[in-house]
């Protein structure tokens, strides 16, 4: 039998072996699920929340447009991106028309009566060279160099010259004004989790899906600054929403699940 010296020798041996076991072994973890190097950031969610978001974009070149509205570019956001048919895609276009009626009074042929004049409805996709990126993502592990979200949906903008007064459950009986230029939203995100599965490359196809559409327009104001707020879904997470702000084509954009916290 050891004398005590010895045993506490032995015992610390012990112990430093197994810290030194266990730090290896999470380093052979932390490296297998990030095969590319660099460090990962895992955020607790804060209380009162089931979820939080945040995404950072950055500008993209002034040549460039921030959002592309042609139609091989929303049919592809539309079909390879979210993976629906032609069908699931004209009741997605007619489901975001219907919310435009129902919020804002904006008629593009779902309700009796002429069509709105003065306000466009469109597809679009956010261009990719915006470097959209979720950067956290609660209880998730998130590379330093985030995770690309696709963006990109059905769109509402007022063309009028003189602005338009919106009805429905935004304006209300009275009517709000709003400019020329103001824009609604309806679609989705799709975020690109890039992590490694067993047999997978790196670049798996996995991806989070959220739905979003805005409740109130987005208008800039005189300083070119765009805040916005939408609404959101997620089947697991259920409802939340997304309050950002845009200037000059440099996005920050929080997301909370559920919208506001909970006691």
């Amino acid at each position: 039998m050891p004398t005590p010296v010895t045993r506490r020798r032995v015992l610390g041996s012990a112990l430093g072996a197994s810290v030194i076991a266990g730090a290896f072994l999470a380093a052979s973890v932390a490296a297998a699920n990030n095969p590319g190097g660099g460090p990962r950031s895992l955020q607790a969610t804060p209380d009162g929340f089931n979820k939080y978001l945040v995404y950072l974009g950055e500008t993209v070149a002034p040549d460039e447009p921030g959002l592309f509205m042609d139609d091989e570019t929303v049919y592809y956001f539309q079909e390879e991106v979210m993976g629906r048919s032609e069908a699931e895609i004209d009741a997605h276009r007619d489901a975001a028309k219907q919310y435009y009626w129902d919020q804002f009074g904006l008629n593009f042929g779902v309700a009796e009566g002429p069509e709105t004049e003065g306000a466009d409805f469109t597809g679009f996709m956010q261009n990719p060279n915006a470097n959209y990126r979720a950067y956290t993502i609660s209880e998730d592990w998130v590379p330093s160099q985030g995770w690309m979200i696709r963006d990109g949906g059905w769109a509402a903008i007022i063309t009028a010259e003189d602005g338009m007064v919106l009805g429905g459950e935004y304006g209300g009986e009275e009517g709000k004004w709003v400019p020329e230029g103001t824009m609604m939203v309806f679609g989705d995100y799709s975020i690109k989790v890039e992590r490694p599965r067993s047999g997978a490359p790196p670049h798996a196809d996995e991806v989070i899906e959220i739905h979003f559409r805005s409740p109130l327009p987005l208008i800039e104001d005189p300083d070119g600054v765009l805040s916005f707020v939408c609404d959101l879904y997620h089947e697991e997470w259920g409802a939340g929403k997304a309050r950002g702000v845009s200037q000059g084509g440099v996005i920050r954009n929080i997301l909370t699940f559920p919208p506001d916290l909970q006691e």
